[in-house]
């Protein structure tokens, strides 16, 4: 129980000194809150591939003993698909090109497609801190072996989400079976009856690409089944794992009845922010969650920025607070 502990104060970063106002939040220049787009995300996506495919043939060459090594940097870059997915979702709906890019190159990799991301975790940003939230874990608070668990969840979540596509295929002939697929694979906690619900559709007409890329997938791990083992299905799961991580440490899990984002604020926890945190753990900067909840449309690179331009605004308010004191 004392290990959950330990690992939360490590990796947390305590950000909570750069407070948040309305006017804050009106006053952001323009500049700052460039929005993510299709194009950008897959081009992003296409250079982590790279960087996999790097990884992958320095591991042919290398020595046993830094396979460890090159597992962390794969398990980043999976983290760094799912991060720019998450990106993704937050753009506006649009069937293109890209769109399919998206889900070809950094979702059906790690088990998702950008409708399944767009329908769990939007419903996050619309019902944070709420009963609705499907992140919110409120035994995490009270229980250190409980946020330890949620922690290892991630090893079922990457198996769940991998068997999603195929029980959708049975949804899509018994639509009854549409709540428990929006129920047990993206957490949603609504009452409602899903069985003519459009999000699921759109959801489940992504999933045909995701079967045919595990169709892919295992076909590599009958041809390949010792480097598909080493090289992907372990680093996918530490991926999966490490995510789950991060979304159990993303919020505080209490309920609150202010739901806007000033005050969602005050129950959001950011991620390291060193560069090797960022690299391997953390990537895309994924970390700067309050900025994220202030501003979930805006692209990652910018987030930092966003981050530094509140300080600052912090200070200028204070400072001009106390020259009108000593007026």
């Amino acid at each position: 129980m004392k290990l959950s502990f330990v690992i939360t104060k490590l990796l947390r970063t305590d950000t909570r000194n750069v407070s948040v106002s309305i006017s804050a939040k009106g006053s952001v220049p323009s500049e700052l809150l460039v929005k993510a787009n299709l194009k950008d995300i897959a081009k992003y996506m296409a250079q982590e591939w790279l960087i996999l495919i790097a990884t992958w043939l320095l591991l042919t060459v290398s020595p046993t003993w830094l396979y460890p090594l090159g597992v962390i940097i794969i398990c980043g870059r999976f983290n760094a698909l799912g991060a720019l997915l998450h990106d993704a979702c937050h753009v506006k709906r649009s069937d293109t090109v890209y769109s399919t890019l998206v889900d070809w190159l950094g979702g059906y990799p790690i088990g998702l497609s950008i409708e399944g991301m767009r329908y769990h975790h939007l419903r996050h940003h619309r019902y944070a801190c709420t009963e609705l939230d499907p992140y919110l874990k409120r035994a995490v608070e009270q229980n250190k072996l409980m946020r330890l668990m949620s922690y290892l969840r991630g090893l079922l979540v990457i198996i769940a989400w991998c068997i999603r596509p195929y029980y959708g295929l049975l949804a899509r002939i018994w639509p009854n079976l549409k709540n428990g697929y929006a129920k047990f694979f993206f957490g949603d906690k609504s009452k409602e009856d899903l069985s003519g619900a459009k999000d699921i559709d759109l959801c489940l007409q992504r999933d045909i690409g995701q079967i045919i890329y595990q169709s892919i997938i295992i076909g590599l791990v009958f041809a390949f089944p010792n480097w598909m083992f080493l090289n992907y299905i372990i680093p996918l799961i530490a991926a999966s794992v490490l995510n789950s991580y991060r979304v159990v440490e993303e919020h505080t899990h209490e309920v609150t009845d202010d739901h806007s984002p000033i005050n969602i604020v005050n129950y959001t926890n950011d991620q390291p922010m060193d560069f090797i945190s960022r690299f391997l753990f953390f990537p895309r900067n994924i970390g700067y969650h309050r900025m994220h909840h202030l501003h979930p449309t805006v692209r990652y690179e910018k987030l930092p920025e966003l981050q530094r331009w509140y300080a600052e605004y912090n200070k200028t308010s204070s400072c001009r607070k106390a020259l009108a004191i000593n007026e």
